[in-house]
């Protein structure tokens, strides 16, 4: 099981404030670009969460933590504050791997400070997001539609399409690359690929709705 080696948080993210005076420079700009109101407020949360987390792997106050994010296009850290999220001790090389996910009101973050770990990536969604049609055409592979054309329910396959979907988007922040790479061309239906272990995860254990869903991926280091 990938996710055994990583620390998991789940947590609305309109249940309260923060301290923001602990957010790098960059990350407040990031969130003072985004309209005003709940877009701006959940985005500060889940920043918040995220470097709460770090802070507690790697035994820092969470205002002491230097921003290590990285970009495929971009490069690492600097004014980096997208692409891969990230967090290291000052003077540190190397930092905590995290992966952070947001679906309305909830979010789930997913990080480890184990150098055998290498990337992760984490995915929470709502399965009601998938509905709209062409969804399967833009992204599954023919072998994942064909999965689906077995199915006889509209709910199991409302269920099929959330999971492939978040195997998916968890796949790809594992890999760095985002949905700057086609879904549709990434098969998920195995627990293993191009190096990286997926994993479904339950929601209610972790504190999120059962309605929703989610999934993991880690990329081993070597």
């Amino acid at each position: 099981m990938p996710w055994r080696a990583l620390s998991l948080a789940a947590f609305r993210l309109d249940d309260g404030g923060g301290d923001d005076a602990a957010l790098h420079p960059v990350e407040r700009r990031r969130a003072a670009a985004l309209p005003a109101g709940m877009p701006r407020e959940r985005f500060l949360s889940g920043r918040r969460g995220a470097r709460l987390l770090a802070a507690g792997l790697l035994g820092v106050d969470a205002a002491d933590l230097e921003l290590d994010y990285a970009c495929v296009h971009c490069g690492a850290c600097g004014a980096v504050d997208h692409g891969r999220p990230g967090y290291r001790r000052p003077g540190d090389r190397d930092g905590v791997r995290l992966s952070l996910s947001r679906t309305g009101p909830w979010c789930l973050l997913a990080g480890t400070a184990d150098p055998s770990v290498a990337a992760v990536g984490v995915d929470v969604d709502d399965r009601a997001r998938m509905t709209f049609p062409g969804f399967d055409d833009v992204a599954l592979t023919p072998a994942e539609r064909s999965v689906l054309d077995g199915i006889r329910t509209e709910g199991e396959a409302s269920r099929m399409r959330a999971r492939l979907w978040s195997r998916k988007e968890a796949f790809l922040k594992a890999t760095g690359s985002g949905l700057l790479r086609d879904p549709a061309d990434v098969d998920v239906l195995s627990d293993s690929l191009e190096g990286i272990e997926l994993e479904d995860l339950v929601p209610l254990p972790l504190g999120l709705p059962g309605e929703l869903t989610a999934a993991i991926a880690v990329r081993r280091a070597g």
